[in-house]
């Protein structure tokens, strides 16, 4: 009898001890790691072959992207860039279904698209750029395909009926950095309001809008938040920039929140 109580404690001791290795293991895992459900792009339009490295965004594949809340204004940019049959062709093969939603009001929403691409090095440890476009108001997908994106437009031809191709960028900035690109104010690119009033921005509100894109793009990217982050633009983004690092660094001060690993300006 007392021989079968001895066993019967051991065998309880072993359950413990798997419990608690289950646990240790579960722990070690850090929370928020992956990427929202969906967010991964799998192929981009006129690229063949494996993506260089992980994007996220989330977008179907479709030949009707411009839904009726999409905004004309980033066509009339990339006629102003002489691209027009070139990027529109490319983004006119998207069904975009990722966004972060920004603003204070319940009926005053603002939604801002984005594309991330990670580092082709070290994405665990390698910075976080994030790039606003100049103009006012360019889509960043401009600077994606013709300037330091992963992706460069494959020779001055356009393909007119099979769409244009792309080449992977051997000097892209995800070389070494994961770029985050983002449309905005709302009304650039595939960024959107709900209210046609918001529209009409200034600085000011864009900043805001920016820093709560941030706060709320990091609490679905944790993995990225221990990063160094850069913010990077050019042109009228000189106004931009400094002002949304001011920002971030002001809110990094205050209790609670996110604290975004901040670095260093880009311009």
């Amino acid at each position: 009898m007392p021989r079968q109580r001895t066993l019967t404690s051991e065998a309880a001791g072993g359950r413990l001890l798997l419990v608690v290795v289950a646990v240790l293991l579960c722990l070690s895992v850090p929370l928020g790691r992956a990427a929202p459900p969906g967010a991964e792009v799998a192929e981009f339009p006129g690229f063949t072959g494996k993506l260089p490295s992980k994007h996220y965004a989330g977008y179907d594949l479709s030949s009707s992207i411009y839904e009726k809340k999409s905004n004309i204004l980033c066509r009339v940019q990339y006629l102003r860039l002489h691209c027009i049959h070139t990027i529109s062709s490319v983004l006119q093969t998207f069904r975009v279904r990722r966004y972060v939603t920004v603003g204070q009001h319940e009926q005053r929403k603002r939604h801002l698209y984005y594309y991330l691409a990670v580092s082709e090095r070290n994405p665990s440890l390698d910075p976080v750029v994030i790039w606003i476009n100049g103009g006012p108001a360019c889509s960043g997908f401009s600077a994606f395909l013709h300037s330091f994106g992963p992706f460069r437009m494959e020779g001055s031809q356009v393909h007119i009926n099979d769409g244009p191709r792309v080449a992977v960028n051997p000097y892209s900035w995800t070389k070494m950095a994961s770029l985050l690109l983002v449309d905005s104010p709302a009304g650039v690119g595939y960024s959107y309001a709900d209210h046609e009033d918001d529209y009409t921005t200034d600085d000011t509100s864009r900043v805001a809008d920016l820093y709560d894109f941030l706060s709320k793009w990091f609490a679905e990217y944790a993995e990225f938040l221990s990063n160094p982050f850069y913010v990077a633009g050019c042109s009228y983004s000189g106004v931009i920039v400094p002002v949304l690092a001011h920002e971030i660094i002001k809110r990094n001060e205050e209790s609670g929140g996110v604290k975004i690993n901040f670095k260093v300006i880009h311009l």
